[in-house]
């Protein structure tokens, strides 16, 4: 039995969310209600994006990737960071704006 399982066994009743993102975002950025784990998963899914943010999964050529392709995590939306503080080359490297679209952006 894994975590979520042990967790409900000892609380019965509880309900279970996982939670990602990071710092330079609000850092919750997308949630997960976890109701039931298979037996054949090899992690929780990663989730939904919380209201007033975007997670995008995006190619080198910053285009969306289909579900089962990999790509780099991209998070959008009101709660990224203006940059980190006094270091504009790391900023310029991790915030960027989309080449089509404008959105500012975060790669994670």
């Amino acid at each position: 039995m894994g975590l979520p399982g042990r967790a409900r066994a000892a609380l019965p009743g509880l309900q279970l969310v996982s939670l990602g993102g990071a710092t330079e975002a609000s850092i919750w950025s997308i949630a997960y209600p976890i109701s039931a784990v298979g037996k054949d998963w090899r992690s929780i899914p990663y989730g939904q994006p919380l209201r007033n943010q975007q997670m995008h999964v995006l190619n080198e050529a910053m285009m969306p990737c289909p579900n089962w392709v990999p790509g780099q995590i991209y998070i959008a939306g009101i709660g990224l960071a203006r940059g980190y503080w006094r270091d504009e080359a790391k900023t310029r490297g991790q915030f960027v704006s989309h080449p089509q679209s404008g959105e500012r952006l975060y790669r994670t």
